[in-house]
C-alpha cells in the first residue's frame, strides 16, 4: 500500500483512497483529477427513533471506468451505564470491501454520538421555510408600522403565533416525535393553528388579558435575543432569562398598557421581519438549538456565526424607526 505522506499533494479532500495499484492518491470529497467528488450522510436510528450513528458515504476519484465509494459508518460508544464513553480510541468493528472501488468501515466512538438533535417541528418549519418566511416578513412589516392602529388585531395575531409555538412545541414534538408521515404532522399543525386562532380571538374580546400574553410573548423572544447575543450556555441562566422577560413583560402591560403596546409591537414586529429575511439567507442561528450547540461544547462564542449580529443590528435599526413612525 501507498505510503499515506504520498498524498500530501492531493487536492483538499475530507477523505481519500491509497491505491497501491495507482502512483497517485483519490480525493474522495473535492475536485480531484478533474473528477468532483460527492459526499452524502445519513443519521442511523434505533427503534425508538433515537440516533445511534451517523453514516457517510464519499464517492470520488478514480477507481478504473467508475469512481472509488467509501462507506465510513461511526456507531455511539456508550459506556457501562448507558452514558457516551470518553474512554479509549475508536474501536473497529468492521472493514469490508466488494472489489476494488467500494469499501465500507464501522467503528465506535463517542464521535458517533448524537450532540444534539433537531426536534420534528424544527425540521418542518426549516423544510418549508419558504411559507413561514415570508408569513413572518409580511407579519413584521405589519407589526412594525401599523400595529399600533390596529391593536386588536396585534392582540390576535401575536397571541394566535405565540399559542402555534407552543402548541407546537408540546404537541408535535411530543406526542408525534416517531411520526415520519408528513399529511400527519400538517393535520396536527393546522388543528393547532385554528385552535390557536380561536382563543386569539377570545384573547381579544378579554383585551386586558390578551394584551398581557402579547407582551409576555414579546418577552421571550427579548430572552431569546438577549441570550442568544450572549451565547448564554448555562441551562438555569438561559431559562432564568426566557422567563423572567416573559413574566415581567406580562405585569408591565397590565401596569403601563400604551407605552408597552408601542415598544413590544415594535420589538416583535422587527424581530419578525428580520427573522423571516434570515430564513431565505442563512446566518441567524435558531436560538433553542445554538443553546443545545453551546451547552454540549459543540461551539463556544468565537465560533458561533457573527452574522447575527448583522441580524441584530437591522433588528435594532427597524426597532427604532418603528417605535417614532
Amino acid at each position: 500500500m501507498k505510503d499515506f505522506d504520498q498524498c500530501a499533494n492531493t487536492a483538499a479532500s475530507n477523505s481519500f483512497i491509497v491505491d497501491g495499484t495507482s502512483d497517485k492518491c483519490s480525493g474522495l470529497n473535492a475536485m480531484n483529477d478533474t473528477a468532483v467528488g460527492d459526499t452524502a450522510g445519513f443519521e442511523i436510528k434505533n427503534s425508538d427513533g433515537l440516533p445511534i450513528g451517523i453514516s457517510l458515504i464519499y464517492s470520488g476519484g478514480s477507481c478504473g471506468d467508475s469512481k472509488y465509494n467509501l462507506n465510513v459508518t461511526t456507531m455511539c460508544k456508550l459506556g457501562a451505564d448507558g452514558s457516551i464513553s470518553d474512554e479509549g480510541l475508536p474501536t473497529m468493528l468492521s472493514q469490508t470491501s466488494s472489489g476494488a472501488c467500494n469499501h465500507t468501515i464501522v467503528y465506535e466512538s463517542k464521535a458517533g454520538c448524537a450532540i444534539f438533535s433537531l426536534s420534528v417541528i424544527s425540521v418542518f418549519f426549516y423544510k418549508y421555510f419558504y411559507l413561514f418566511g415570508g408569513i413572518l416578513i409580511l407579519a413584521g412589516f405589519f407589526l412594525s408600522f401599523f400595529g399600533n392602529k390596529f391593536v386588536n388585531i396585534v392582540i390576535f395575531l401575536v397571541c394566535s403565533f405565540a399559542l402555534i409555538m407552543i402548541g407546537s412545541i408540546l404537541f408535535i414534538n411530543l406526542a408525534l416525535e416517531k411520526v415520519d408521515k408528513e399529511w400527519v404532522i400538517w393535520t396536527a399543525f393546522v388543528v393547532i393553528a385554528l385552535v390557536s386562532f380561536g382563543i386569539g380571538l377570545l384573547m381579544v374580546k378579554f383585551r386586558k388579558y390578551g394584551i398581557g400574553l402579547f407582551a409576555g410573548w414579546g418577552g421571550v423572544m427579548l430572552g431569546f435575543v438577549v441570550t442568544t447575543t450572549f451565547a448564554v450556555k448555562h441551562v438555569y441562566a438561559y431559562y432564568a432569562i426566557i422567563i423572567v422577560g416573559g413574566v415581567g413583560m406580562f405585569f408591565v402591560a397590565i401596569k403601563v398598557e400604551k407605552t408597552a403596546i408601542i415598544l413590544l409591537t415594535a420589538f416583535i414586529g422587527a424581530y419578525s421581519f428580520v427573522r423571516g429575511i434570515s430564513l431565505y439567507a442563512g446566518g441567524f442561528p435558531s436560538e433553542s438549538e445554538l443553546h443545545a450547540e453551546l451547552e454540549a461544547g459543540f461551539i463556544t462564542w468565537d465560533t458561533m456565526p457573527k452574522t447575527y449580529y448583522a441580524y441584530l443590528g437591522g433588528i435594532v435599526i427597524l426597532f427604532m424607526i418603528s417605535s417614532i413612525y
